[in-house]
């Protein structure tokens, strides 16, 4: 650890419980933005203390934002770039395994505590953000039984808040065989969870079963969630594996995005130039 943090958070006040309306989902945004832009500050000379700055954003921003009409979606885009621009200030922090079994814990409570999934982003970088072999395992097996139990039981609903950051632990920690056999006890298959058997099979150099698996999600009827995720997951192994032509084909022309032609034209051009 690099010395005491004793950074004063100005976003702080402005990130207190219950602080908006219905009616406050841009103010809430621009204060966001304001918390994002103080942290990546003194991340440029301070990059512990910037990782305590996001500690002590992420457990806030549910009291916060808790009274905000969110059915725009606004809101909810707003907070996950503003927690995928601040992660790797997280991850790279110089911090010692004491400090990040600290910021774990904090983290873990503020997921359990999340009404709407804003914290989504750090439940699936969390075994990123333990960085430490002892606290990825610590974490994976805290709820693993629970979540075996839940997963299990296919006559009712089990949603269990801390289920993507022990996916995650899992995955980074290399347990890829209890990360499959934990998936493959769900009822419903979805990107979400299923992301992390698909990196685990392409950490292990297993690409064509990875895209296999990964792609088996696009098959059903209905369009799935996540569905840009997935191809784009398919598409860069193909073009890793030097397989373009073929990688265009099915997923990169299927997913040219773009609100005109031009815009979808150009999407495909700065993809495959």
């Amino acid at each position: 650890m690099v010395g005491k943090v004793t950074h004063k958070w100005a976003f702080k006040p402005g990130m207190r419980a219950g602080a908006y309306s219905w009616k406050s989902s841009a103010k809430a945004i621009d204060r966001l933005k304001s918390a994002s832009s103080e942290i990546r500050a003194v991340a440029r000379t301070d990059p512990t203390a910037a990782a305590e700055g996001v500690i002590a954003l992420a457990p806030r921003i549910w009291p916060a934002f808790e009274h905000i009409d969110t059915s725009s979606g606004a809101l909810g885009n707003a907070v996950r770039r503003t927690l995928d621009d601040l992660l790797p200030i997280l991850i790279e922090a110089p911090a010692d395994e004491k400090t990040r079994a600290k910021w774990l814990q904090q983290l873990r409570e503020a997921i359990e505590d999340d009404g709407v999934d804003y914290l989504a982003p750090i439940a699936d970088r969390f075994g990123q953000i333990a960085a430490f072999p002892e606290l990825m395992n610590l974490h994976a097996d805290r709820d693993l039984d629970m979540i075996q139990a839940a997963w299990s039981d296919h006559a009712r609903f089990s949603h269990v808040t801390t289920a993507t950051l022990t996916l995650s632990c899992l995955l980074e920690a290399g347990r890829y065989d209890e990360l499959m056999a934990l998936l493959a006890l769900k009822k419903t298959s979805l990107w979400f969870d299923m992301k992390f058997g698909a990196n685990a099979l392409l950490r292990q150099g297993r690409e064509d079963e990875a895209l296999a698996y990964a792609e088996s999600l696009l098959k059903d009827d209905r369009r799935q969630w996540g569905y840009q995720d997935i191809a784009q997951f398919c598409e860069n192994i193909l073009v890793r594996q030097g397989r373009e032509e073929e990688a265009y084909r099915r997923f990169g022309l299927p997913t040219a995005s773009g609100n005109t032609y031009l815009a979808m034209w150009r999407d495909l051009v700065k993809r495959y130039p």
